[in-house]
């Protein structure tokens, strides 16, 4: 918001630019992100028809913007403060640090080619390609944003959050 008044005392019109124009809203594309991820795979199939395939993301995303503010992520973002928007850099809200998939291939017994399938060829047709497939899916949890619902820096914007006292372990 280019007209947010300064924190501090007094009326919102005293520490605004422009005190006759109200609150003046912009869309812009001036956001910062970072992303580091470390990624590993492991494959492998048996002769018996068994696969597996998994693997393992571990990963940091910081920004200074939860998203556009029309648009996806923190929907209707407002920097605390428009003149200081570093303060608002910490985790995304997509931030998932660790993630595992697994996705597997387990043939059944009703394979094709086993000797009891082969005595009936209808029944090696419609059975003798079965398989179960899954994909599972472990990760952890999105960061949690704390935020207040009173104004305490009197501006006339932004998503106000409480001081930190000590350093979280």
């Amino acid at each position: 918001m280019p007209n947010q008044a300064r924190p501090g005392p007094g009326s919102f019109e005293s520490r605004e630019l422009w005190p006759t124009s109200g609150q003046l809203y912009y869309q812009d594309t001036n956001s910062n992100a970072n992303y580091n991820g470390l990624q590993a795979k492991v494959q492998k199939t048996f002769a018996s028809g068994l696969s597996f395939l998994a693997s393992y993301t571990w990963s940091k995303t910081i920004d200074d913007s939860g998203g556009t503010f029309v648009g996806e992520g923190g929907r209707g973002f407002v920097f605390q403060d428009s003149y200081n928007r570093g303060a608002d850099r910490g985790l995304a809200a997509q931030d998932i640090r660790h993630r595992f998939v697994v996705s597997y291939v387990l043939p059944t017994a009703l394979r094709h080619g086993r000797q009891f399938m082969n005595q009936n060829r209808v029944a090696d047709v419609v059975l003798g390609q079965w398989q179960a497939q899954g994909i599972t899916t472990l990760q952890g949890g999105s960061p949690v944003g704390v935020g207040q619902a009173c104004n305490r820096a009197n501006t006339n914007a932004g998503s106000m959050r409480p001081d930190l006292l000590a350093q979280p372990e």
